[in-house]
């Protein structure tokens, strides 16, 4: 083409006869020098990016605590830097002369901006008590942890936007095709982002944990590093096509009017795909468990379908795409299939049986990736295609750099995906819900399709909008008649659903059911406490409570019903409560659904409810507790493992006062005896002296405390005096939490060092979100949980260890053990006989007493 068309310079051709030529030749090119060699790269390149945005984001929220504000900062800053730096790639990639040596020294720059936060442990230790609870818990607080993302990600993010463009511009110069090559380097660097994502996700934390995790990650910025400086000292400085004298450095007007169309699609790609992964997200885990796993395997999904549609794009004949419909169409399509694709996942998920655990965590991720491909695959695909035609598209619309054409299309996308992704959180789904948000997703596509359409006319002037508007109007009616229909809640559970929310916290619906009462259910998975328990939940307040000689300040954290926060308040030492909570949907629930159950916690005038993640605030309030209770916490769910840490456990315990009392309630039923070893074995490396309390006699659904001392010990004088003071104010109807002799009979004792772990759970290892996790998905429909006859075996390990009267009031320690017992038993009640030898008679003989808050097995005439 250099030399022109048979003797006629290339100047005398028109734009539109040269712009035809340069695309229909472009396939019959000789082969890229190189270009094997820069998809191997984009390849490593991408695996680098996709594991330093899944590392980054979980020891960036060990830092700023996983909130949903502080994920979408963190999730915000990266989108933003790769838009920024692609956009600096467009403005002046121009410029360059070597740009091998340039990638070189971004990915090298990569390697090291990432150090800080692979350094936040060593650093960041003094950050929040520094700062203070006041301040953390403040638009102060808000603003410092915005900083930071933006500090720490924003910098390496913004880098990584460069390589794409630069290792075009490396590779093809002035040769090859944006719609063909470039368009493959993109392909390439998008399928490494998956292969990055199970290389990080299922060997490299297992393995290594995090900060190994995060050194692999920087090796393989370190080799594209090396191999770009390799290339570029083996190929001699090519000179490359610099500004003319005068020309100005960015394209002009005249340059960036043909690109109006291929921008609005690049945009519209990034918002309208991030918009619809976010939905999906949300709709497969009201199926899915919420563990770490989960969202890595959809992820994952996404990725694969994504790579896949740029292949094929770039890969298409140019004949095959000269005609501008391709794009209005592809848009049409995809609207209509994202207004199914909710239609079509709740059909999966009945026909398939939903997503039982399976005989392994691999067949399990099998099947879920299975079920994601089947559902949102096929609209997926047809979304992954609109932002690779936008790229062939403006390969035929302009004659400018194409590196820089390259480089504006990314920015422009990356810009889309972020405010796509926030908007679909902050008001998509909370307005609209899970399975019409979708839809409407699916709408604003179609109407994206027709716009396109009628902008972009033929050369006969036919404007090609009947199709996408008749597909429009299709996904309209699927919203509109299926879409609203479709069940949020599990329709066979019998629930009454009282409220329904989405936000970005995820799914929370109130419900009632005959036999546990209100509850709330998050992601319809899981019950956060429920009113058929309601004494159970109070009394995991009311016992650490009667521990302290004078509790005035305490402080719980998660509030979910604000049952066991609102139990403080019967106790009259204590002055202030501050209860934290993570999420903001909770504590609007807890306020309007339970107020009559809860003494009104959120609003009464002693207490203060932050919403916010707890090891943050905790962390930033040093010497300011009496007590702290921590709920009981799935140990699976994504950043629920941290709050089983020795990091968090040695900030809990500065902010204990001294003499202060750190509680911390276990869900028994969803740990295995190996979990429970590892937790209490940290738990002790923090605290010297702990004991053990169970807080039901209930042997189905069980909760132990693990209560440790900061320069104090267990004292039961002090407990029989605290008794004392709260049965003369009456406050308190608990028969067990009347007297010392019925807390001694939820006693365990001391914590045994006998079965401890050889490694304490960190933020380093995450040990058991992974481990709990794993056992989620493949435990055979039958978990090792210490739950029912488990349970039992562990109480009468527990027993027999120690003697029966070991440091606690008489011999109602072990009487404790055989009411859980006589309770598992079908049937089985107290009679009078049995009630004087296992209960108290000081608790028996109570006439203050509410029998109907009894955890035990059923009474004959016992304390009536």
């Amino acid at each position: 083409m250099a030399g022109g068309i048979r003797g006629i310079p290339p100047a005398s051709l028109s734009m539109k006869r040269s712009r035809s030529s340069q695309s229909s030749e472009a396939p019959r090119s000789p082969g890229i020098p190189g270009y094997g060699i820069a998809l191997a790269l984009a390849i490593l390149s991408g695996a680098a990016g996709l594991g330093h945005e899944l590392l980054w984001t979980r020891r960036i929220l060990d830092l700023l605590g996983a909130s949903s504000e502080a994920q979408a900062r963190v999730f915000g800053a990266f989108f933003l830097g790769l838009a920024l730096g692609a956009a600096l790639a467009a403005r002046y990639g121009g410029r360059i002369v070597r740009p091998w040596r340039a990638v070189a020294v971004v990915e090298a720059a990569v390697t090291i901006l990432a150090l800080p936060a692979l350094g936040v442990p060593l650093w960041s230790g003094g950050l929040w008590p520094a700062l203070g609870m006041e301040r953390v818990a403040s638009w102060q607080g808000a603003w410092i942890q915005g900083m930071l993302s933006v500090l720490l990600v924003l910098p390496p993010a913004l880098c990584m936007g460069w390589f794409l463009p630069l290792v075009s511009r490396a590779t093809l110069g002035d040769r090859g095709s944006l719609g063909r090559h470039a368009l493959g380097l993109y392909a390439a660097n998008t399928l490494g982002g998956l292969l990055g994502l199970g290389l990080v996700a299922g060997v490299l934390l297992p393995a290594v944990g995090v900060s190994g995790s995060m050194m692999a990650v920087m090796s393989l910025n370190a080799a594209v590093a090396v191999s770009a400086w390799i290339l570029d000292a083996r190929r001699e400085a090519e000179p490359q096509r610099t500004p003319a004298p005068g020309r100005p450095a960015w394209m002009g007007l005249g340059e960036l009017r043909p690109l109006a169309g291929p921008l609005a699609a690049a945009f519209h790609s990034g918002l309208g795909l991030l918009a619809f992964e976010v939905a999906s997200l949300q709709t497969i885990l009201l199926v899915a468990p919420l563990s770490f796993h989960a969202p890595a395997v959809i992820l994952a999904g996404v990725l694969l379908v994504l790579a896949l549609a740029a292949g094929v794009v770039s890969a298409l004949p140019v004949s095959w795409l000269r005609r501008r419909a391709w794009l209005p169409w592809t848009l049409a399509l995809t609207g209509l299939l994202m207004s199914l694709a909710n239609v079509g996942f709740m059909k999966c998920a009945v026909a398939s049986g939903g997503l039982p655990s399976q005989a392994s965590a691999w067949a399990f991720l099998g099947r879920l990736l299975a079920l994601t491909l089947a559902a949102f695959g096929p609209a997926l695909l047809a979304a992954g295609c609109v932002f690779p035609l936008a790229i062939r598209w403006a390969d035929e619309r302009t004659q400018a750099d194409r590196n820089r054409v390259l480089g504006l299309l990314l920015a422009v996308n990356g810009v889309g995906g972020f405010l796509g992704a926030e908007a679909t959180h902050r008001w998509l789904l909370p307005a609209f819900g899970v399975h019409v948000g979708t839809g409407v997703i699916g709408l604003a596509y179609g109407a994206a399709a027709v716009a396109i359409a009628v902008g972009s006319r033929s050369a006969s002037g036919r404007i090609p909008w009947r199709g996408p508007v008749i597909a429009g109007i299709a996904a309209a009616v699927v919203v509109w008649t299926l879409l609203r229909t479709l069940p949020m809640v599990n329709p066979h559970m019998g629930l009454r659903v009282l409220e329904h929310r989405v936000g970005r916290d995820g799914t929370l619906a109130v419900v009632e059911h005959e036999r546990f009462g209100r509850a709330l259910l998050v992601a319809n998975q899981y019950m956060l406490g429920s009113t058929g328990v309601r004494y159970d939940e109070e009394r995991l307040g009311h016992l650490p409570l009667l521990l302290h000689p004078h509790p005035k300040r305490v402080a719980f954290l998660g509030l979910a019903t604000g049952i066991t926060a609102g139990a403080a308040l019967e106790h009259g030492d204590v002055e202030e409560i501050t209860a934290i909570e993570l999420s903001s949907l909770v504590v609007d629930a807890a306020a309007r659904h339970f107020r009559e159950f809860n003494h009104d916690v959120v609003r009464h005038p002693k207490v203060r409810v932050i919403p916010e993640d707890c090891r943050t605030v905790i962390a930033a309030a040093p010497g300011r507790f009496d007590v702290v209770v921590g709920d009981l916490f799935l140990p699976w769910a994504p950043g629920a493992g941290r709050l089983f840490s020795r990091e968090h456990f040695e900030s809990v315990r500065n902010s204990l006062r001294a003499g202060g009392i750190y509680c911390q309630w276990l869900p028994m039923h969803q740990l295995t005896e190996a979990q429970w070893w590892r937790v209490e074995s940290t738990f002790r490396s923090v605290f010297s002296e702990v004991w053990l309390f169970q807080g039901t006699y209930r042997s189905q659904a069980p909760s132990l405390a693990l209560v440790g001392f900061r320069e104090a010990s267990l004292d039961w004088e002090v407990i029989r005096g605290r008794c004392d003071r709260e049965r003369k104010t009456g406050g308190i109807r608990d028969p067990l939490m009347r007297h010392a002799e019925g807390v001694a009979s939820l006693s365990l004792g001391r914590s045994d060092p006998g079965g401890s772990a050889s490694e304490d759970i960190t933020l380093g290892n995450a040990w058991l979100e992974l481990d709990a996790g794993r056992l989620l998905m493949a435990d055979g429909g039958d978990p090792p949980y210490l739950r029912g006859s488990r349970w039992l075996a562990f109480l009468a390990a527990r027993a027999s260890g120690r003697p029966a009267a070991h440091e606690l009031p008489g011999s109602w320690s072990l009487a404790g053990v055989a009411l859980s017992e006589r309770a598992a038993m079908s049937r089985a009640s107290l009679d009078r006989e049995s009630a004087a030898r296992l209960i108290a008679p000081a608790v028996r003989e109570d006439p203050g007493a509410d029998w109907s808050r009894w955890s035990g097995p059923s009474l004959n005439g016992v304390g009536r």
